[in-house]
C-alpha cells in the first residue's frame, strides 16, 4: 500500500494537469484506448488526482501528438541535434524525478535538470555512468 505522502500531489502535478486537461477533455476513453492507459488514470491526471509515471507520460503525450517535455513543463524546449531517443528521455526523466524528491522545484528547474541528464545521455550514448549521476545529483542540491 503507498504511503501518504506518496500520494501528495504537488504544485508540478497540478500545472501538468492544467495543459493535459483541455487536451483530453471530452475525449478521455478515446486517448485512453490510444495511448494504452486506464481511462480512470487519465482522468486522475488530467484531473491532479493523482502522479503520472515517465512511461505514462510519453504514451500520453504520443498519443495526444505533442511533445513529451512541453507536457511535462509547459516549455517549448527544442533541443539542436537528432530526433528525441524516447527511452533516453524516460530515464532523464526518472532519474531527475527520483533525485528531486520530496523538494520544491520549479517546473522549468525540473526541465532544465531533466534536459542536463538528456544531454548526457546523448554525449555517453545512453549511459548515464556513476560519475554524471553524481554531478546531477550536485545540481538538484544546488537548486
Amino acid at each position: 500500500m503507498a504511503k501518504k505522502a506518496d500520494r501528495q500531489i504537488s504544485a508540478y502535478d497540478q500545472e501538468l494537469a492544467a495543459r493535459l486537461l483541455p487536451l483530453v477533455d471530452g475525449r478521455t476513453t478515446a486517448v485512453a484506448r490510444e495511448a494504452e492507459v486506464l481511462q480512470q488514470s487519465l482522468w486522475n491526471w488530467a484531473h491532479a488526482r493523482a502522479k503520472i509515471t515517465a512511461g505514462d507520460l510519453r504514451k500520453v503525450a504520443r498519443a495526444l501528438g505533442v511533445d513529451a517535455l512541453w507536457l511535462l513543463t509547459g516549455e517549448d524546449l527544442h533541443m539542436p541535434g537528432p530526433d528525441l531517443n524516447m527511452s533516453w528521455l524516460e530515464t532523464a526523466i526518472d532519474f531527475v524525478e527520483s533525485a528531486v524528491g520530496s523538494r520544491k522545484v520549479t517546473p522549468v528547474t525540473k526541465a532544465g535538470l531533466i534536459r542536463r541528464a538528456y544531454e548526457i545521455l546523448l554525449e555517453e550514448h545512453g549511459v548515464l555512468s556513476e560519475d554524471n549521476r553524481k554531478k546531477l545529483l550536485q545540481l538538484v542540491k544546488k537548486r
